[in-house]
């Protein structure tokens, strides 16, 4: 198990100020996709962790069956078929946590706002990597620790800002 803080991704589907169902229905959950540009260094400081994880719970053999009997938890957008905005020529990998991840901004103030953190917005993220046998299940993946938000970016999931939507009213403007 490591922690790796994967620096200058993009948050997508973010749930993460407020919890979400588990899709198996079991409890609720905080999670989100992080969006990784394939020259990221923080990607392969992942990839590393992940199969020395791999190797330490399955044996030296392991890294030769990662992605084929052994789950790979970062994939790759483009050979997916993932055509949401912003996957394009990039990685991504999913993380969730039971617990609510601390989320600050530059300066390491909390972020309670979700005008603040929301899919699409840049952050260096910390996670927990760790390898899995469970229920029939084998492989590694990584879980959601903290977030920091680094800066903003167009919105993901085409919600826009009130102020791109409206002009300013003059207090007597005709409401007509």
């Amino acid at each position: 198990m490591a922690k790796v803080v994967l620096r200058n991704v993009r948050l997508s589907f973010a749930h993460v100020l407020e919890p979400v169902p588990k899709l198996s229905g079991d409890g609720e959950e905080y999670n989100c996709s992080l969006i990784i540009e394939p020259n990221n260094p923080s990607l392969a400081e992942l990839e590393a962790a992940l199969k020395a994880d791999a190797i330490n719970k399955f044996g030296s053999k392991a890294e030769a069956q990662l992605g084929k009997t052994l789950k790979w938890p970062i994939r790759d957008a483009d050979e997916e078929g993932r055509e949401y905005e912003g996957y394009a020529g990039n990685k991504f990998i999913n993380v969730r946590s039971q617990k609510a991840p601390q989320i600050v901004d530059r300066q390491l103030m909390p972020i309670i706002d979700d005008r603040e953190v929301y899919s699409g917005c840049y952050a260096n993220v910390s996670v927990s990597t760790f390898a899995y046998d469970a229920g029939g299940s084998k492989g590694v993946s990584a879980g959601l620790n903290n977030i920091q938000v680094t800066r903003k970016g167009e919105r993901l999931a085409g919600a826009s800002d009130a102020a791109d939507d409206f002009d300013v009213l003059d207090d007597d403007a005709d409401l007509d």
